[in-house]
């Protein structure tokens, strides 16, 4: 029976094959065709297959660190992608296809737009003060999907709408920004490695990813756990 990382591995080159395949078509449809409907299509294919790849790593980010309810939002996110693809080919492929299916297709991509924005930001192990800049991020994107998912099923959209997605999007660009930056500054705010004991052991008294005090103090090659980030570290003095 195939294991979860068995299973990871085989969607990884299922999408490389799928990717490469949509790029060969893109080029032919460029390069050995005229611009026709037909080619319009194949590099549209090539574009939304591009498109849900990119978003699928962003998703399998927090697959990788598993922080604590992330990697259900990261399973909702690669769940949306995989079910908004197939839409958006069949919307592209078919003749004059129904508003609601392109709708239906945008608001699934938006979802997992919001989800791997969530994943890519839990790559950034933050200290345990500071962990609440995650949910302030995931909630204005959430609530900046939500709006736009609002104005494109209402075909309408009011000048306050805009303004407040404006508002929205600035908070949360901002709280993007911040969130890596935390631990590059918390880290070099830490003092420096303490030499040990007389066999030239040393001992760092401080986690170099997120600053906070290591009690005990990691020792040289043994491998350390930060409680508050859940940074694994080994230290090596020479």
């Amino acid at each position: 029976m195939m294991n979860s990382k068995s299973l990871y591995r085989a969607a990884l080159w299922t999408l490389i094959g799928s990717v490469a395949i949509s790029a060969v078509l893109g080029i032919i449809a460029l390069l050995l065709r005229e611009l026709d409907e037909w080619g319009a299509r194949t590099l549209g294919t090539t574009l939304f297959v591009s498109a849900a790849a990119l978003l699928i790593m962003a998703n399998s980010a927090a697959f990788e660190k598993k922080p604590q309810g992330y990697v259900y939002l990261s399973l909702f996110g690669f769940t949306m992608v995989l079910v908004a693809l197939p839409i958006f080919l069949v919307a592209l492929w078919t003749n004059n296809p129904a508003d609601e299916l392109w709708k239906t297709a945008v608001t699934f991509e938006i979802a997992s737009i919001v989800a791997g924005h969530s994943a890519l930001l839990t790559l950034w192990r933050l200290p345990s003060k500071y962990r609440l800049f995650l949910p302030i991020a995931t909630v204005l994107a959430t609530a900046i999907g939500v709006l736009v998912s609002m104005m494109i099923w209402a075909e309408d959209s009011g000048e306050g709408q805009w303004r407040l997605i404006g508002t929205l999007a600035i908070l949360m660009t901002a709280v993007t920004i911040i969130i890596p930056v935390i631990p590059r500054l918390v880290a070099l705010d830490a003092p420096n490695a303490t030499s040990g004991s007389d066999e030239g052991l040393g001992s760092l008294e401080y986690c170099p990813n997120c600053g906070v005090l290591l009690e005990p103090g990691a020792t040289a090659r043994t491998e350390t756990t930060c409680v508050s980030c859940d940074a694994v570290f080994t230290v090596e003095f020479s």
